[in-house]
């Protein structure tokens, strides 16, 4: 199962974006099995002379949807389904692909949880879980107080409250002993936060650890306003909020720091990703063809639709796909 959003919407200055970052998940999605098809890509001898036909369904992040989704297609006797970027629709279904026995690949719903193999067996993704980004973030933290002094682990954290957002945060105090969080403040997207800027501002903190599902420019915006943006201080940003595309450059965000997965960038299939989305002229990817490479989070979903094939491929050389059943240990 693909999120997809049909139809694609335009992006527009009022876009959420949350909703951004799905409308790219769905057309490199529908653009990675085209490659496929088409074998613009070096694939090798990977689902010789086959066509993919995706089933593409819309769970637009709803954990009901996705729940649905999940029963009908074991219900259809499939037992590998793809997608499910978002955690909050990932976790139940993954409790239901336990029960149902159906393997589920991700290309993204980092949520910890989703790494306990005895709750969620069948469950694996193309990107890593919040726990990875968040020992980078911690030993990077630590390494600068060693290096240059204390202030570096007097943290401020600011997150909107949802389960993606507050994850991290969550993650990085209980992960981080050696940490001391002078503030911890979240807000709702889209109301104001002065009452969190101020108690920031009073907490004295130089490093401000974000994790924002939404515009991260407009929190700097008004952050700056109440003195906490500039060269005195440091934005550490979780993994989600690098996730979403930046509406319009700005200086505020240099020196914004954060981790992310890591896309060798002269693979083979990463070239011909990138080289093919910059220039393809096809209304079926309304996000493609600017001339602008895809999104850096995008890369996972790529690699997920990809790596299904190779999947699909070596299940198919077992000789076990014709007519038989595919246990999701197997997936």
């Amino acid at each position: 199962m693909v999120e997809i959003l049909p139809p694609f919407l335009p992006i527009t200055p009022t876009t959420p974006p949350p909703v951004i970052s799905s409308l790219f998940f769905s057309n490199v999605a529908l653009f990675a099995v085209d490659l496929f098809n088409n074998r613009t890509c070096q694939f090798g001898e990977v689902l010789p002379n086959t066509i993919i036909k995706p089933d593409l369904r819309a769970d637009l992040s709803l954990a009901s949807e996705a729940i649905r989704h999940t029963i009908d297609i074991a219900l259809k006797g499939h037992t590998f389904a793809i997608g499910y970027p978002l955690s909050q629709s990932a976790v139940p279904s993954a409790d239901v692909g336990t029960v149902y026995g159906i393997a589920q690949f991700s290309s993204y719903s980092p949520t910890v949880v989703l790494s306990n193999d005895i709750v969620s067996p069948f469950f694996s993704r193309s990107s890593a879980s919040t726990l990875d980004p968040v020992i980078t973030v911690r030993d990077f933290l630590m390494n600068q107080r060693n290096a240059v002094g204390i202030g570096w682990t007097e943290i401020a954290i600011i997150a909107t409250t949802d389960d993606l957002s507050l994850e991290f945060p969550f993650t990085l105090i209980n992960n981080s002993p050696d940490l001391d969080v002078k503030a911890f403040q979240q807000f709702l997207v889209g109301e104001p936060i002065d009452v969190e800027l101020r108690e920031i501002q009073r907490s004295g903190a130089r490093v401000m650890v974000a994790s924002i599902l939404g515009d991260y420019i407009d929190v700097l915006e008004q952050a700056n306003e109440y003195g906490l943006v500039g060269e005195n201080f440091v934005w550490v940003v979780a993994p989600s909020t690098l996730a979403i595309p930046l509406k319009e450059a700005s200086d505020l965000a240099r020196g914004t720091i954060g981790a992310i997965d890591y896309f060798p960038p002269t693979s083979p299939l990463t070239e011909c990703f990138v080289n093919t989305w910059k220039t393809v002229k096809n209304s079926k990817y309304p996000l493609a063809g600017s001339g602008i490479p895809p999104p850096e989070f995008t890369f996972a979903q790529f690699d997920a639709v990809i790596g299904a094939m190779y999947a699909i491929d070596k299940i198919d050389k077992q000789e076990m796909l014709d007519g038989n059943y595919v246990s999701p240990e197997t997936w």
